[in-house]
């Protein structure tokens, strides 16, 4: 049974009685991974509120050993600047006599220049200070970086779990079965829909409407509608975050149209899949997506072998 400190917290029972256990003598840097809305960041939330010995209804916020480090508003990185304040902030003697905690959020998101500059203050912390990165996309971290901090993935919550907790919440019947199919395993998206689900309904026919026209029409309209989908989540204010969530939605809705054509959802299910790796870079998701419309229709002999794109 976890401890108070974590009693708001949905599954990752294992993940939670490992940091209750060590949490007098925590690992210098930790780094909680796993996709989006699984609970990564409430279990890191809680860890440095235990860690700093907060008591209930006390601003994490507010604590002068505590530092919160996150991307700017309008910016898609996490910079070297804020890397520089971050170790200076942590240089410091802590205010309160005892631990001083960082929390890194969206860590996949450094640029080189900063990653390379927190790996010697990991690598040699000053005492007492605990590193926590949060990420959805841990490859995207540097290899040098990753090695030095303590993995702990984060896994989605088993059905009957969240289900439980979901009834709990007075959610039932029609809209107990939607929430679990948008959830799929993690309690963040399920309060999301819960909270917006006119509009994420809404979001998440248009995805199933996009990918009808891939699997059934011309070449000329695949290209018009995925234009119009590039265009609007190119121009949001986190357009890696929007290709991701639409991303996401077509691949939960795949199973549908495996099941309808089963011929056309695996070449579009290797699109998505490749749609998601180039999400976050310099190229657009979109190009994976006409590639892979594109693609059965091509042969040996209409294009050579060495112009098939490798990252695709």
């Amino acid at each position: 049974m976890p401890s108070a400190a974590f009693s708001d917290v949905v599954g990752h029972e294992k993940i939670i009685s490992i940091l209750e256990r060590t949490a007098a003598y925590p690992a210098s840097a930790y780094l909680f991974s796993g996709p989006d809305g699984v609970g990564k960041r409430t279990v890191a939330w809680r860890l440095a509120r235990l860690m700093l010995g907060l008591a209930p209804g006390v601003s994490l916020d507010s604590h002068p050993d505590f530092v919160r480090v996150m991307r700017e508003e309008g910016t898609q990185e996490l910079t070297i600047k804020q890397a520089r304040e971050l170790i200076k902030r942590l240089q410091l003697t802590s205010a309160a006599g005892g631990r001083r905690v960082a929390l890194i959020e969206q860590a996949d998101r450094w640029n080189e220049e900063a990653a390379n500059a927190l790996l010697k203050a990991v690598e040699e912390p000053p005492p007492g200070v605990v590193y926590i990165f949060v990420s959805e996309q841990v490859e995207a971290l540097p290899a040098t970086l990753r090695s030095r901090l303590t993995l702990l993935p984060f896994g989605r919550v088993a059905e009957p779990k969240l289900r439980e907790w979901l009834e709990g919440q007075g959610i039932t019947g029609a809209q107990l079965d939607r929430v679990l199919e948008f959830a799929r395993g993690c309690p963040g998206r399920a309060r999301r829909f819960i909270e917006q689900a006119d509009e994420l309904e809404h979001a998440w026919q248009q995805v199933q409407t996009t990918l009808e026209i891939l699997r059934t029409a011309p070449l000329g309209r695949v290209s018009g509608e995925l234009e119009r989908v590039s265009r609007h989540l190119e121009t949001a204010e986190d357009s890696e975050a929007a290709w991701r969530e639409w991303l996401s939605l077509a691949m939960q809705d795949l199973g549908r149209v495996f099941r309808t054509a089963p011929d056309r959802a695996v070449p579009l299910g290797l699109g998505l899949v490749h749609a998601w790796k180039l999400a976050g870079t310099t190229l657009s998701p979109r190009l994976a997506l006409e590639w892979a419309h594109a693609r059965p229709y091509l042969t040996s002999r209409s294009i050579p072998f060495f112009l098939y794109p490798s990252y695709l």
